[in-house]
C-alpha cells in the first residue's frame, strides 16, 4: 500500500481517534489537535524554504499549485486571475473533501486541512491575505482561494 491509498488510511485513523475524544470530551478536542497542527506545520514549511522567504505571488503559485507534497494528485485546478499581487485559484476537485466527505468528518477535515492554508500563507509570505469564499469541504460545488499581497 502506499501513495494515497496509505494516506487515506491514516485519515481514517485520525478521523476514527477524533471522534472518540470528540465524544468523550467535547467539540473542544478537534480544536486542540488543528493548533497542534499549526504550531508543527509553519516551522516545518519555514525550514523547508528558509532560502526563499518572503516569497513573491508567482514562487508562491509555485509552492501551493504545483509543488507542494503532490498536489498535483489531489487537486484539480484552473487559475482565475494572476499578477504580481494577485491570485484567484477555484479548485474543482479535492481529493481531502472527497475523503472526508466519504468519511462523514468534513468538520474535522475543515480543522486538519483547509484551516492549515493561512498558517502556509504566513509562514512563505505574511503579506499575501487569503479569501475564500467557498470550500468544497463544506459543500461547497468548488473551492475560491483569493490572494492578494
Amino acid at each position: 500500500m502506499e501513495g494515497l491509498d496509505l494516506e487515506k488510511k491514516y485519515i481514517e485513523e485520525r478521523v476514527r481517534i477524533l471522534k472518540t475524544l470528540r465524544n468523550r470530551f467535547g467539540d473542544k478536542v478537534i480544536e486542540i489537535a488543528a493548533e497542534a497542527k499549526k504550531k508543527l506545520m509553519r516551522p516545518r514549511i519555514c525550514e523547508k524554504y528558509k532560502k526563499e522567504l518572503p516569497v513573491n505571488m508567482q514562487r508562491f503559485f509555485e509552492i501551493i499549485f504545483v509543488d507542494f507534497e503532490g498536489i498535483d494528485r489531489i487537486i484539480d485546478f484552473k487559475v482565475v486571475k494572476r499578477s504580481k499581487k494577485e491570485l484567484e485559484v477555484k479548485i474543482n476537485r479535492c481529493w481531502y473533501a472527497e475523503t472526508y466527505r466519504e468519511l462523514k468528518a468534513t468538520d474535522i477535515g475543515e480543522k486538519l486541512v483547509c484551516d492549515m492554508d493561512p498558517e502556509m500563507n504566513k509562514a512563505l509570505n505574511p503579506e499575501i491575505r487569503m479569501k475564500r469564499p467557498k470550500k468544497l469541504m463544506c459543500g461547497d460545488d468548488c473551492c475560491i482561494f483569493k490572494y492578494r499581497l
